[in-house]
């Protein structure tokens, strides 16, 4: 098991692709794919692609609104034609709004209502341009609204079975020992970068939470009786709250099978006064603590030991490096002993996990009792310390030196062979589904809560949830972090060199105690996804025992950038609601013109929607001017007869071009030198067509409209002969 490979990195795991349900966001919006990057990256690029066109297509219908509601059968100036041609012929927004803007600007001596007409398409692009840019840059969303969550696939899902293992004593230590060795490890390192405000190397990013919150309290009362502790004020109290199962262990559950689960912890350095002995040897002076007694198994039966704890005297602790000075061989570097013992507590009593029966001051039947012994074993402290765990006072009888420093110096030495601490651990479940008052059992010790909180359970299902995080939770004593770290559990080796003890805190020992517990709590956190992975060496496959619930395996949630999820109501919405604007925008020419065909709607400004279209404002160019029979000319795609040349433009002035008249369709009286090699007329300035003469459109037949023209000609001028057939009718 180690769930700690996806702390560097999360493409260690196998994870479920596909669709699933993230009970975070509830049914429906919880509903979430994941896939590989790669497709995920496409999925995105695929939604980009769509956005485009559905802003197209939005524009489309805009335009269109825009085109009927200012078309109007009179005569107009212009800017009017030519703003209702630019919305008629403008593919995006965006090349709209440039094209209005151009307008707006060389019109800009025109009236004011002239201007304003123009001003609201141009506010209509920028609104259109500006949502769907918005809505682009809003895709990715679609993958970080679900906070990079995803299942873990499960391999051998369960927890170890420690009776039977212990019946195989050598699998238990090659096998299981340094299993747990390793996950405390990382634990450890886990909670010292990421618990903690330093920044460290590791990436804190691979559980559904960095990290669970804690309440710290330094100044609480004593957890025992008052006598035994050495402050009645300054001591140590840590409760994590209430613990959702879902959020912080990953257990991807609905509402109603979700688990609370809720630690305390409260801990005191406790005095020695009464509590040692002395017992001398042919080598050493050793001193006993009774603050309870270690509990001796034995084969049939148990006994009780006379003390708890021996160690060896303060001064045969420093022997050893006092002995060697002088002679010409190294004096060892020297560490502190640090030694745990956990009462279990079950049914009141202690159960068959406890290593010692506390004294009656020290006895807690609510909660699971601790006691954890430091001994200096010769380690000098540079200044005195007045810790109440590190007490170290005594002043050293001879000078100290480094191996590497040939310089001595005071030095100080613990005033004690060894420094007492007690701790008590409370546990509580709860049920987020029953009624507020009625979901949480008695903060106890741990099995007494765990049975509690099965009776109360309001489901099968929330009973085998409960279970499994028991079983998670079970192994994250502090007594097993001390054991299996040392003295590496303490947080002042960061300042201990060759033996020799840096300056430490006041309160060095609630230092120590926080790392301890938020070694436990990343502990817990790797065992939900080491429970549904399996062990990494496949020999302990044989000793797993499956949940109750095998959906628990399915159910596990880490978060991982080697995976991209999706929001599957996101992604429905967007596509269901752009294909519906684009099939709208598809259909409602077709409608309009269906209305105009049955029963003449809006007979103008039908019309003159679909001859604004690039190909018919072609077709009425050419048709004017006596060019082609024409076809289809309300239709989309205008057609002439097979083979029929159009004209081509005249370029006697390149500034100024202009279509052609054909030849065919002159009057006797042109002078044939006005014409070009191309057989277009070459119109001399005389007879160009006034630039005051304003036309509008003619619906008589409706099926071919064509330009009519506006009497508005100077008094003595003539009309041009080339300038519109329909003249010559």
């Amino acid at each position: 098991m180690d769930a700690w490979k996806d702390v560097s990195t999360s493409s260690q795991h196998a994870v479920y692709l596909g669709q699933w349900t993230n009970w975070s966001r509830g049914p429906l919006l919880g509903t979430t794919l994941t896939l590989t990057n790669r497709d995920g990256n496409l999925v995105i690029a695929f939604a980009a692609f769509f956005v485009t066109l559905v802003a197209s297509r939005v524009w489309r219908i805009i335009c269109l609104c825009c085109h009927q509601a200012c078309s109007s059968s009179e005569s107009q100036v212009a800017p009017y034609h030519q703003r209702q041609i630019i919305l008629r012929n403008s593919p995006s927004p965006q090349s709209a709004l440039w094209k209005l803007s151009q307008l707006e600007w060389v019109s800009r001596s025109s009236s004011i209502r002239e201007v304003g007409r123009t001003i609201v398409p141009i506010s209509l692009a920028l609104l259109c341009l500006g949502g769907f840019a918005g809505v682009t840059y809003i895709l990715p969303t679609l993958s970080a609204s679900t906070g990079n969550e995803v299942l873990l696939l499960p391999r051998k899902c369960g927890s170890v079975n420690f009776t039977e293992i212990a019946y195989n004593v050598t699998e238990f230590y090659e096998l299981l020992q340094p299993l747990l060795a390793n996950q405390i490890t990382n634990a450890a390192n886990y909670a010292q970068q990421c618990y903690s405000n330093s920044t460290g190397t590791l990436g804190c990013t691979g559980f559904t939470k960095d990290r669970i919150p804690s309440i710290v309290q330094f100044n609480a009362e004593c957890p025992f009786h008052e006598t035994v502790c050495r402050s009645k004020t300054s001591n140590l109290f840590l409760d994590t709250g209430y613990i959702n199962s879902h959020n912080f262990f990953g257990l991807n559950s609905p509402l109603e099978n979700r688990v609370l689960y809720r630690k305390t912890l409260q801990c005191a350095p406790l005095v020695t006064k009464g509590y040692t002995s002395t017992w001398r040897s042919s080598t050493a002076n050793y001193t006993r603590y009774h603050h309870g007694s270690f509990i001796i198994v034995e084969a049939s039966n148990s006994s009780l030991s006379n003390g708890l704890y021996m160690i060896e005297d303060v001064a045969s602790q420093y022997r050893t490096s006092f002995d060697l000075r002088g002679t010409p061989y190294p004096i060892p570097n020297r560490n502190y002993l640090v030694d745990a013992f956990a009462s279990i507590i079950q049914n009141g009593s202690a159960s068959v996990d406890a290593e010692y029966v506390p004294s009656p001051k020290l006895r807690r039947d609510d909660g699971d009792s601790f006691i954890i012994f430091l001994s200096g074993n010769g380690v000098y402290f540079q200044e005195p310390s007045t810790d109440d765990w590190y007490k170290a006072t005594k002043l050293f009888e001879g000078n100290t030196s480094l191996s590497i420093s040939p310089s001595e110096f005071d030095s100080f030495i613990f005033d004690e062979p060894a420094s007492p601490l007690g701790c008590v651990q409370q546990t509580q479940f709860c049920y987020e589904g029953l009624p507020k008052g009625k979901r949480c059992g008695p903060l106890a010790s741990f099995y007494d809560s765990m049975s509690a909180a099965l009776e109360m359970s309001p489901s099968q299902t929330a009973s085998a949830q409960l279970n499994w995080i028991a079983t998670q939770v079970d192994s994250g004593w502090i007594s097993n972090i001390i054991k299996t770290l040392g003295a590496r559990a303490l947080t002042s080796q960061r300042d201990l060199v060759l033996g020799l003890q840096g300056p430490i805190a006041k309160n060095q020992w609630q230092l120590d105690v926080v790392y301890w517990w938020a070694t436990t709590l990343a502990f817990v956190q790797g065992n939900f996804i080491d429970g549904v992975v399996g062990p990494s060496d496949r020999r302990l496959d044989k000793y797993i025992v499956p949940p109750e619930d095998a959906q628990i395996c399915s159910n596990q949630k880490i978060r991982t950038t080697a995976f991209t999820s999706f929001n599957v109501f996101g992604l429905y919405f967007l596509f269901l609601s752009g294909a519906l604007l684009i099939a709208f925008s598809f259909s409602i020419e077709p409608i309009i013109s269906c209305l105009h065909a049955k029963q003449r709607y809006n007979q103008y400004k039908y019309l003159e929607w679909v001859t604004g279209e690039s190909l018919q404002l072609h077709r009425l160019a050419h048709e004017g001017v006596g060019w082609g029979t024409w076809a289809r000319a309300i239709e989309d795609i205008p057609t002439t007869e097979k083979g029929q040349a159009l004209g081509c433009l005249d370029l006697t002035e390149p500034l100024h071009p202009r279509l052609c008249s054909p030849i065919s369709h002159l009057s006797d009286d042109v002078d044939i030198e006005h014409f070009s090699e191309s057989g277009c007329q070459t119109p001399s300035r005389e007879t160009r067509r006034p630039p005051y003469l304003v036309a509008s459109r003619t619906l008589n037949p409706p099926s071919r409209p064509r330009y009519q023209h506006t009497n508005r000609l100077a008094i003595g001028e003539k009309m041009p002969p080339y300038c519109f057939s329909h003249y010559r009718n």
